[in-house]
């Protein structure tokens, strides 16, 4: 729900969608690694030891703000996952004012940085905007929604298994209004799935998993370690 609400306080209207500028509107710093370096003095390498390689967030007393670090080496697809994994940590209150930043090692991490994820994968593959444009593959997903295709199987799987409760299913109606025109746009030239079935990368169902955060499928960690099984016959 939280990513719904994000979304549609945002008021994003079509995909990829951009973490940068979304972190900007709601007044948070966005540096690259490169230009952050430079300001306290020190180099690239000594954040990827002392913080991480990939980004991480803070909270700047001084600014009375969020501030947001990416790795500008990495791909484009790369920082688009990892500012929205970050904006997760401060949407999800993993980092505050009362708890300025994660530490590397902390106890509780590897559930915070779970949650992280899964909040960057229902954010940059919101479900039923995808199932609207009848995204059902791993190429379709990855194009679509400028996500790394290390996480386009968690990606899918959650699509396809996505389904709006009692809850959430005000936020989807909403969503869908707010992306009526990129769904017309997108379904126009999408294949019937019936017939895109002959051309589908097929995608499996994940075994259970002994991360406390995990949810089956959402979990990028036993995703990529999941027993295959196929769920569609050939």
């Amino acid at each position: 729900m939280s990513a719904l609400s994000f979304l549609l306080g945002q008021g994003v209207s079509a995909l990829p969608i951009s973490p940068g500028a979304a972190a900007r509107q709601s007044g948070w710093e966005v540096s690259c690694y490169a230009a952050f370096a430079a300001r306290i003095h020190k180099d690239v390498a000594h954040l990827k030891a002392v913080y991480d390689n990939d980004g991480f967030v803070f909270w700047s007393e001084k600014k009375k703000s969020y501030v947001l670090c990416y790795d500008d080496n990495a791909p484009a697809n790369e920082i688009r996952w990892t500012l929205t994994h970050e904006i997760g940590h401060i949407v999800l209150s993993h980092v505050s004012p009362s708890c300025p930043i994660l530490a590397r090692n902390g106890i509780g991490n590897v559930f915070y940085e779970m949650e992280a994820d899964n909040f960057a994968l229902r954010v940059l593959c919101p479900a039923c905007i995808l199932q609207e444009c009848r995204v059902d593959t791993l190429d379709s997903i990855v194009n679509m929604c400028g996500i790394p295709c290390s996480c386009a199987r968690s990606a899918l799987t959650y699509v396809q298994r996505f389904s709006a409760d009692r809850q959430t299913a005000p936020l989807v109606s909403r969503l869908k209004c707010r992306f009526a025109d990129f769904i017309k746009d997108n379904k126009k030239n999408r294949p019937d799935n019936r017939a895109a079935r002959v051309e589908r990368v097929q995608f499996y169902e994940t075994s259970p998993c002994n991360y406390a955060a995990c949810s089956f499928a959402l979990c990028l960690r036993c995703a990529a370690h999941a027993e295959r099984r196929s769920i569609y016959s050939s």
